[in-house]
């Protein structure tokens, strides 16, 4: 059950991207890639973060001001699209650049720690291949597109105009505004493309991890971290975390925006335990893939290594518990207890191994970030003057 590497049968790193890493890619990038606003090893996230603010918030802002007071105040009040366009959408871009490359650093660790026998390199190689094809598709591309089009669309047709903002619809005219035009024909399609682009790389991502857990691994049930060698998957909920944090603010824009409307926060408990809750299982589910895996492993490992700790534990007392004779003060010094302790701790560990690679601080941690967008939502609720009397009672 022990995992070893083979020093001759190092191949590439990554087979389809170069020294890209090989989860860097994936709708709407490819675009990107070909106007010169990125490359698969210099991301341009600040300057692409910049663009989407400019094409999707500024716009709506400079319209709004142009349509007069009503508009640009009704604007300004709209905290739903601020979240949406100023803030979750260039989050969605820097999660790019945090997250993609840490997953794809992951994924060199199943071939790196030896999971994956030298014998099945050239299969793990031709996954990687076929999952680097497949998130860089240009159907792939067009079809979020086309969706988030498509989506924008149904809602134009199935969405009251009347129930929409100042700035989005003009009542008295009975037609949308400039503002509303923009946000319909790019700003909306652009944050729906960038959500539908991470839709499809978690879509990619578990089925890279599904194919993998199809090949023959090899777990070793008492490994230190818990897993049988698979806790560093666990971690690709931290890497998750910006994510997490981007989709906390869609969810921190709608409860803003009923809390603009009269509604209080503490009503809304509920929605966001629920919301929080969901993003973390979300982003956590395809590690579900490994616990067929992980169960026979731990299965094989108690059977395996108590056959062991009962026979050793039999020779153990039958040399030194002999009970006629009182034991030597000294056969507490013998190698035989240092040992019996060390396999003793190794069979815990076999016993002990979680049958999912994922680690408790790494849920808190990505719960963290999702929650935290609503923090600003939950002060924006509290009277001002409950605020400084607060701070006043702290200070003095």
């Amino acid at each position: 059950m022990v995992a070893s590497t083979s020093s001759g049968s190092a191949s590439r790193s990554h087979a389809t991207a170069g020294d890209a890493p090989i989860f860097v890619g994936g709708p709407p990038l490819r675009s990107q890639f070909r106007l010169g606003l990125a490359t698969p090893l210099r991301p341009n996230v600040v300057f692409r973060m910049g663009a989407v603010v400019l094409l999707g918030w500024m716009p709506l802002l400079i319209l709004s001001m142009v349509d007069g007071w009503p508009a640009i105040s009704s604007f300004l009040t709209d905290y739903n699209a601020h979240a949406r366009y100023l803030i979750a959408a260039p989050l969605f871009i820097a999660a790019e650049g945090s997250c993609l490359p840490r997953i794809s650093a992951l994924v060199e660790n199943f071939r790196r720690t030896g999971l994956v026998a030298p014998v099945d390199h050239a299969l793990f190689n031709h996954i990687l291949q076929d999952t680097h094809r497949i998130l860089t598709s240009a159907w792939a591309e067009t079809a979020m597109v086309v969706a988030a089009y498509g989506l924008v669309f149904a809602a134009y047709l199935h969405v009251p105009l009347v129930t929409m903002p100042e700035w989005v619809y003009n009542a008295r005219f009975g037609r949308l505004t400039p503002a509303g035009w923009w946000a319909v024909l790019l700003s909306l399609p652009l944050l729906l493309t960038l959500i539908l682009g991470w839709m499809w790389r978690l879509l990619v991502w578990t089925g890279f991890l599904w194919r993998v857990s199809r090949m023959n691994l090899r777990l070793v049930s008492s490994h230190p971290d818990g897993a049988a060698g698979l806790g560093f998957i666990g971690y690709s909920s931290q890497a998750f975390s910006l994510l997490a944090c981007a989709i906390g603010v869609l969810g921190a824009g709608h409860v803003a925006k009923v809390v603009g409307h009269g509604a209080s926060f503490d009503s809304n408990h509920i929605f966001i335990l629920c919301f929080v809750a969901g993003v973390v299982l979300f982003l956590n589910a395809p590690l579900l893939v490994f616990m067929r895996h992980l169960l026979y492993a731990w299965r094989l490992g108690t059977q395996e290594y108590g056959v062991l700790a009962e026979h050793f534990g039999r020779e153990f007392e039958r040399k030194w518990l002999n009970r006629m004779q009182p034991l030597d003060s000294k056969a507490l010094e013998q190698p035989d207890f240092s040992a019996a302790t060390d396999l003793y701790q190794v069979v815990d560990r076999s016993y002990g191994m979680r049958v999912l690679p994922i680690q408790l601080k790494s849920l808190i941690m990505l719960a963290l970030a999702t929650v935290l967008p609503f923090i600003p939502v939950a002060l924006m609720s509290v009277p001002f003057d409950v605020v400084v009397s607060k701070l006043l009672h702290l200070m003095f």
